[in-house]
């Protein structure tokens, strides 16, 4: 979607459009979007303004089919308050989309609490998994890594967040996601704001 063919990024903006039609005809009240950063030979300040260009003509199609857009944070160029903001800020009717296990990748620390303080009105759903920071988005079962787990709920939590959260644990052992299920529940009840 910040193609610099304008032809891809046009195809882009097609695809997502059919996307927000299916969501809308299946009730969902919110469409992911991960925001495009791979625009070789050009900056930042390109591929910002080609995703804006992108969400500006996807908006009115997201109001008429009643589906908002949410951006999830990245690793590496979408992964703090600031860079979110370069997205979050000139775009007021777009949501969070917090992933915590990315929030804690190619960071000197995890920055949940700093992307909550700028942006939790704009909260709208939380990736929950584990990993072990660095650049290996491992998604692992929580408790395998070094996320400080009831930290993370806490700020949820301080914030008033109490919708849903989503543990994303890539395993094909489907009893990993149960338990991560169950440890999320138990550290939720257990954290005092």
């Amino acid at each position: 979607m910040a193609s610099a063919i304008e032809e891809l990024r046009r195809a882009s903006v097609c695809e997502l459009r059919r996307c927000l039609e299916v969501f809308s005809r299946v009730g969902a009240r919110w469409m992911n979007v991960h925001p495009d950063r791979h625009t070789p030979m050009h900056d930042r300040s390109f591929y910002i303004a080609q995703n804006r260009r992108s969400f500006d003509e996807l908006m009115p199609d997201a109001h008429r089919l009643g589906v908002g857009m949410m951006i999830e944070n990245l690793p590496g160029d979408y992964n703090s308050a600031a860079q979110l903001g370069d997205l979050l800020e000139p775009e007021p009717e777009l949501g969070l989309h917090l992933d915590i296990g990315h929030a804690n990748l190619e960071v000197r620390s995890n920055t949940t609490e700093e992307i909550l303080e700028a942006y939790s009105s704009r909260l709208r759903h939380v990736h929950l998994h584990d990993n072990r920071g660095g650049f290996a988005d491992l998604h692992l079962p929580l408790g395998a890594g070094n996320i400080d787990l009831p930290r993370v709920i806490r700020c949820l939590k301080r914030r008033g967040y109490d919708g849903t959260i989503t543990p994303e644990v890539f395993t094909s052992d489907r009893r990993y996601l149960t338990y991560s299920r169950d440890v999320l529940k138990r550290v939720w009840d257990e954290t005092i704001v």
